[in-house]
């Protein structure tokens, strides 16, 4: 029995064949390009687990997955990480196994066909796949890249984090380092323009360890990739340290400009979202409830009073989504819901969430998963609270990230790993 067979292919809840026309039509892996090559360029698709480029897990489009039979894909190890594309007719989703074995599937008409297998990640490296001629491949770091991170790509090269936290920017012109001991998990998302955003100054101050160690950002660092250099370094303690991965660049106020997201905490007085301008300096900062962490999930529409922060308080313990609203120097909470997990505890893993329009109905939900892991929920905002009118059954707990995409059409694709397999809701 060849690994085509034993991979098989289910549609809904029966078993489907491969598409019509593609037997055996398996693609061939892309060398790893050069920093400067073309199929490094930022106008390229690129798919991440965080969805956004700028760490924002919001779809764009609109669907109708609420009420859609989702396709499964039974494979051989269960998925870690999940990414996905769009192609000519469907969706394209890289599954990464924990020891980074990497598959890309096509699904598109209710069925789904394996396309090609991909030389492995680093175990437990999140994947970043990008659109190249004759199918997805996925960007690889080399050795400039720590083992648990992902390069990113800009106008002026490709950066990343490094194993000794450095900022790695590899170009056509050379490598150039730029010492901000970065977390050695952390993420690089985009700003706008040329400016990028990432954690610096580690620090062991905090010993949480929410996120599987307990070494922590203290600085919020922008680097500008067509200076380059960095341009703000921003300190938040001590005793405060930044609490999560990554910052999401999103605009809060619905000013037009980007703001920068943080969760910081400090063993006194526990979490609290904080936020920040392009400048460096905190804004405005949320409310605490003591120990335990706050988990930023997405910015975006929820209601219709403008762009809302939804996050996940002590993802561990309250289980509680909170819906934030930046006004002026005031950050607070104007709607809660209960019974949701959107992380697992000592997990780099903070992707299991996303926002769009998942049921056509004009408004945006928040996707995430019951406190078992077992079940998405879409989470609308109403006018007093939140509320939920569907759910997607899993059968199994989560493994994976949630990720999505936008079809050419504007419908949408979401998928989910357990340890039966890859799970896409496409409609």
């Amino acid at each position: 029995m060849d690994r085509r067979t034993r991979r098989r292919v289910l549609a809904g809840l029966g078993a489907a064949t491969g598409l019509a026309g593609c037997s055996g039509d398996f693609l061939r892996e892309t060398p790893m390009p050069t920093p400067t090559s073309a199929a490094l360029s930022p106008d390229r698709r690129y798919g991440y687990t965080h969805v956004q480029p700028s760490g924002n897990r919001v779809l764009d489009g609109a669907g109708s997955i609420h009420d859609t039979n989702p396709v499964t894909v039974e494979t051989e190890s269960r998925p870690l990480w999940i990414v996905a594309l769009p192609g000519e007719a469907g969706s394209l989703w890289t599954v990464v196994s924990p020891t980074g074995d990497a598959t890309t599937y096509r699904v598109t008409d209710g069925e789904a066909t394996e396309l090609n297998a991909h030389r492995s990640l680093p175990g437990g490296a999140p994947p970043v796949s990008y659109s190249a001629e004759g199918g997805p491949s996925l960007l690889r770091g080399g050795g400039a890249t720590a083992s648990r991170t992902h390069p990113v790509v800009s106008e002026s090269g490709v950066l990343s984090i490094a194993g000794d936290g450095d900022l790695v920017l590899r170009a056509e012109s050379g490598t150039q380092r730029f010492p901000i001991a970065a977390p050695r998990d952390g993420r690089i998302v985009h700003v706008t323009g040329s400016e990028y955003a990432v954690l610096g100054d580690v620090t062991t101050r905090y010993k949480h360890g929410a996120l599987g160690n307990r070494v922590e950002g203290s600085s919020l660092v922008i680097f500008d990739a067509s200076v380059p250099g960095v341009t703000v370094r921003t300190q938040v303690g001590p005793p405060e340290v930044v609490e999560g991965l990554a910052p999401i660049a999103a605009d809060l106020d619905g000013d037009g400009e980007q703001e920068l997201i943080l969760t910081v905490a400090d063993s006194e007085n526990g979490a609290r979202i904080a936020v920040y301008g392009r400048d460096g300096r905190r804004q405005a900062s949320g409310p605490l409830y003591g120990p335990g962490w706050r988990h930023q999930l997405a910015v975006a529409l929820f209601s219709g009073a403008g762009p809302e922060l939804a996050v996940t308080r002590k993802p561990h313990v309250d289980h509680v989504v909170e819906f934030y609203r930046l006004d002026g120097g005031s950050l607070s909470v104007v709607a809660e819901y209960p019974n949701v997990q959107t992380h697992t505890y000592g997990s780099y893993n903070a992707d299991q969430a996303l926002a769009a329009d998942l049921d056509g109905d004009g408004t945006v939900e928040l996707l995430v998963p019951v406190v078992d892991q077992d079940v998405l929920v879409g989470v609308e905002r109403t006018g007093d609270g939140a509320t939920t009118d569907w759910r997607l059954s899993l059968d199994r707990p989560l493994t994976s990230n949630l990720a999505g995409v936008t079809l050419p059409d504007g419908r949408l694709a979401v998928g989910a790993g357990t340890d039966r397999g890859l799970r896409v809701w496409q409609g």
